[in-house]
């Protein structure tokens, strides 16, 4: 864990970083990996043709505290894709989700059930088809909790459905 968070460092990801793994006893993989980069994370540039410029959350628990996500592409997601296959959670508190595209739907966020909490910070200047800042497939199954921040300036782009290459 050391070599890895002297790489991202080393990288510009972020000034500062602290890796946590944590071993169950008869499990050969770590059960939880923890990264921390106290606010000064920065993810940019991602570009996926699927799903998730930054990060794809379908098992376990993605914490993103400070830092900020901004200038990925995907399909879906822009920033972050979520699909709920086995108990996905998202907690986002603080930092910048900004300047994200989706091709499609979610320009910073693109959730299919899961469990998304934001707890301040900011989410602006994304864009998408279908939810510009975040969207939800499956409301029946998804909850979405929002307390403090900003969410402002994302952009939704309507086309008729003859224009959608889906």
């Amino acid at each position: 864990s050391r070599y890895v968070a002297k790489n991202i460092v080393a990288a510009g990801i972020a000034k500062k970083c602290e890796i946590q793994l944590a071993y169950a006893i008869g499990v050969a993989k770590p059960v939880s990996v923890m990264v921390d980069t106290f606010g000064t994370g920065k993810i940019t540039g991602g570009n996926n043709t699927d799903s998730g410029g930054a990060f794809v959350v379908q098992y376990g628990k993605l914490y993103i505290k400070g830092g900020e996500i901004s200038g990925n592409k995907a399909t879906y997601g822009g920033a972050i894709y979520c699909d709920d296959l086995n108990d996905a959670y998202i907690f986002i508190e603080g930092g910048k989700l900004v300047g994200n595209t989706a091709d499609f739907k979610g320009g910073a966020i693109f959730m299919y059930n899961g469990y998304l909490e934001i707890s301040g910070g900011e989410i602006s200047g994304n864009r998408a088809v279908n939810g510009g800042a975040v969207y939800c497939d499956d409301l029946d199954d998804a909850f979405v909790y929002v307390e403090g921040g900003k969410i402002n300036g994302n952009t939704a782009v309507y086309l008729p459905v003859s224009e959608l290459t889906e």
